[in-house]
């Protein structure tokens, strides 16, 4: 068991330095949190009310749309905690990515799940478009990373 003294907790609840997110950051874990939340329950959806009604090939489109929103959902989720830590100049090029990583979703997840539920196979055409965003996206962030020199940290560099 861990004893934690009164005032040592009260003037850590009550530090300066406590660590305050900036609107930005807060956008990003938002949207992370929405963008796998969605997949969940878009991937439940899939798994109860839509596996009856469509074909093997196409409950199997389903589930690679939601299996690759929650994995992007958590490149959101990623961005959001490099965001402290990179440069400002880097942090500009992590809200392209975040974008990149939405509209990633919205036609790469986008057209799986309306094949799915129309059958219009030609929308399967679509698909690609986002998954070459996501690619971009991550790419980019390895790329940003890389050339970040100004990266703000407090941990001893290697």
């Amino acid at each position: 068991m861990i004893l934690i003294h009164h005032s040592s907790l009260k003037s850590f609840l009550t530090s300066t330095e406590a660590y305050l997110m900036s609107k930005t950051e807060r956008k990003l874990w938002i949207w992370g949190a929405l963008y796998i939340a969605t997949a969940i329950a878009l991937g439940a959806f899939g798994a109860h009310a839509v596996k009856s009604r469509v074909s093997p090939d196409a409950l199997a489109w389903w589930e690679t749309a939601a299996d690759y929103q929650r994995l992007h959902g958590l490149g959101l989720l990623a961005l959001a905690t490099l965001w402290p830590r990179v440069s400002h100049f880097s942090q500009k090029k992590l809200m392209t990515i975040a974008y990149l990583f939405i509209a990633g979703g919205l036609f790469f997840c986008g057209s799986l799940y309306a094949m799915t539920l129309t059958n219009i196979r030609v929308l399967g055409a679509i698909t690609p478009i986002g998954g070459s965003l996501w690619i971009l996206a991550w790419l980019w962030l390895a790329w940003t990373l890389y050339r970040d020199t100004d990266q703000k940290t407090s941990v001893s560099q290697d």
